[in-house]
């Protein structure tokens, strides 16, 4: 006789990125885990990069029928072209036959793209032409290459991996109330420039969304855009801003529909804020760079900037634009691409100086550059504390494992705070400058010197020393 069955079933045992997505202190920065465990960068590449829209450039980079440039995102790359009939296609560049790659030039005008491997061949609609000796039941048009979602909206042309994207509305609305007033659709692209940086994707994004860094990090850009102060304290110069936009006849649009992907639409996060009195554009001294766009007709001494799922961001000034493209490569590596565009009808070195044009952002993504290496330097560090938050006018992108905050910019203040000599009295974080007493390390709050952070926050605060190196670990509360 058999014994009965007393097998029991047990429940799943919950997810370990779910674990710490729930363990999540609101008002911190995310744990370390997030910003290098390979886990958890499959799952940003999934919920994030597979699930959202990215803008991958603007349409003028492809002006002529047949024209296309390949782009490099995570893992894939897109051929963008655009067709005889002047429609945008993006295509994956992976052959349905053996998974060669199809296109091996990075930019050119094709009508076609012929595999190298076997010879199949493909229009540049993605529509398969030819495919050598193959049987009488064959059917080519079930054999084009992968494509792709694609929208086009004042000039931008994004894209969607998903097979079904995310609602698009939105986004479109918002994009042409504001990117629309500054003639973005009649622009061209003046300069593109590529960052490779040795930091998880996040880091880069966290940094751009916030400002509280940007006095300290940022003295150029600090200069001229009142950004790198609380909003409360610039009111009157944002109230300043918009009566001069009106009295141009010009309403820019804004809007927070930061959200995640459960509703199915895509998230977009608008606003606007001045620049300091008399200054006029991004530039070094806040003069003119170019002729002025869209419906401009004279400076508001204002900025536009848009914030779109999760991995593009866009910049707008009267005289000249800068699109901003977060690009993943791996668990501890990413790529940030600025573009810059002026009005289409604008020529070179007699409308603008391309290096006075590039010189700010150039300047000071160089500075932010450094600033996310250093931070993932010591978030690599098996010893890692979650940062804590401060509360800003930014939008902050904690959406990769579902964390979705809003108004609240992650402040990652772990960079390396370096003591170069033993005659160094005094230590300051690169990120936000806070001083660390050399002398007085270990001993508490009186160990820092000058600190932008609350008291409460510097209360909180050790200093963790080692014989070359400190940290600055913006403790758990």
């Amino acid at each position: 006789m058999l014994a009965p069955d007393t097998k029991t079933t047990t429940a799943p045992s919950p997810d370990r990125i779910d674990q710490l997505v729930a363990a999540h202190k609101p008002g911190h920065g995310l744990a370390r885990p997030f910003y290098c465990d390979v886990d958890i960068y499959e799952r940003d590449l999934e919920r994030v990069f597979r699930r959202h829209w990215h803008c991958v450039a603007h349409e003028s980079v492809i002006p002529k029928p047949n024209d296309f440039e390949v782009f490099r995102m995570a893992s894939e790359q897109v051929i963008l072209t655009r067709h005889a009939d002047g429609s945008i296609h993006a295509l994956l560049n992976v052959c349905r036959h053996r998974g060669a790659e199809v296109c091996t030039k990075d930019k050119g005008n094709a009508r076609v793209f012929v595999c190298p491997y076997h010879a199949w061949t493909y229009g540049n609609d993605g529509s398969l032409r030819a495919a050598r000796l193959m049987p009488k039941d064959f059917k080519r048009e079930d054999h084009g290459l992968k494509t792709l979602h694609v929208r086009v909206v004042e000039g931008l042309v994004f894209i969607s991996f998903a097979e079904n994207p995310l609602d698009f509305t939105e986004v479109e609305n918002l994009l042409h109330a504001t990117c629309g007033q500054y003639g973005w659709g009649q622009a061209k692209v003046a300069y593109r420039q590529s960052y490779p940086v040795d930091a998880n994707w996040k880091l880069a994004v966290e940094n751009y969304v916030e400002c509280y860094h940007c006095g300290p990090a940022h003295p150029e850009y600090s200069q001229t855009h009142a950004l790198e102060q609380p909003l409360h304290m610039i009111e009157a110069l944002n109230a300043a801003m918009e009566e001069r936009t009106c009295a141009l006849g010009i309403q820019v649009g804004s809007g927070d529909h930061w959200q995640t992907s459960e509703n199915g639409k895509e998230t977009i996060h608008a606003f606007r804020y001045a620049l300091y009195d008399g200054v006029k554009t991004g530039s070094q001294d806040g003069s003119p760079l170019s002729t002025l766009m869209g419906r401009f007709t004279e400076f508001d001494g204002g900025v536009t900037s848009v914030h779109l799922g999760g991995t593009s961001f866009l910049v707008c000034y009267p005289d000249h634009g800068m699109i901003y493209r977060f690009i993943p490569k791996g668990p501890e590596a990413c790529e940030m691409e600025l573009i810059w565009l002026v009005n289409g009808e604008a020529q070179e070195g007699i409308d603008y100086d391309l290096e006075k044009l590039k010189w700010l952002w150039t300047v000071t993504t160089d500075e932010d550059k450094s600033i996310i290496e250093h931070t993932c330097a010591a978030c690599a560090r098996t010893i890692s504390y979650p940062a804590r938050s401060r509360r800003w006018s930014r939008t902050s992108c904690a959406i990769s494992t579902g964390i979705s905050t809003r108004s609240a910019g992650p402040d990652a203040a772990r960079a390396l705070l370096c003591r170069n000599t033993a005659n160094v009295g005094n230590l300051r974080c690169p990120f936000r400058r806070c001083g660390f007493d050399a002398e007085a390390v270990g001993e508490g709050e009186e160990s820092l010197k000058a600190c932008s952070l609350p008291a409460g926050t510097r209360a909180r605060i050790r200093a963790v020393s080692s014989p070359t190196v400190l940290q600055s670990p913006f403790g758990q509360s």
